[in-house]
């Protein structure tokens, strides 16, 4: 991933501090379809923080850091979290976790818009494609 990750951070026009910024859905999607490809059950969770109810803060949905939830993507494979952007949160670069990490918070109904859900499957094609030459 690290060879495609500096043309989509081109193509969205940033220079980022970790180069694995802001490529969470699109590396979970394409890391599911190697997972599935190679005979697993995957998913990509994507999960957005929101207020609570328990009060103003936003949570537990995404990934927590230290201080606060973060929005961010992964890959479930029956019991296990397969994170493989982590660090732009300041955590390990690969994360293999078993499902009950605290760090993990799921939210089912966070869904793209029809755009921005295209974008996506494109860049995981095109990744695809030279995958598997």
């Amino acid at each position: 991933m690290e060879t495609v990750w500096p043309q989509w951070q081109a193509e969205r026009g940033v220079v980022p501090v970790v180069l694995s910024q802001n490529t969470c859905v699109r590396t979970s999607l394409f890391l599911q379809r190697v997972l599935v490809h190679e005979g697993f059950a995957a998913v990509t969770v994507n999960s957005i923080p929101r207020r609570s109810e328990a009060g103003p803060e936003l949570g537990p949905y995404g990934f927590r850091t230290s201080d606060r939830w973060e929005a961010h993507a992964w890959v479930e494979s029956e019991d296990w979290i397969i994170d493989i952007t982590a660090d732009q949160f300041g955590a390990d670069a690969v994360i293999v976790t078993r499902r009950d990490d605290p760090r993990y918070g799921r939210a089912d109904s966070d869904q793209p818009s029809e755009a921005d859900a295209r974008r996506r499957y494109l860049a995981v094609e095109a990744l695809w494609q030279r995958w598997t030459i």
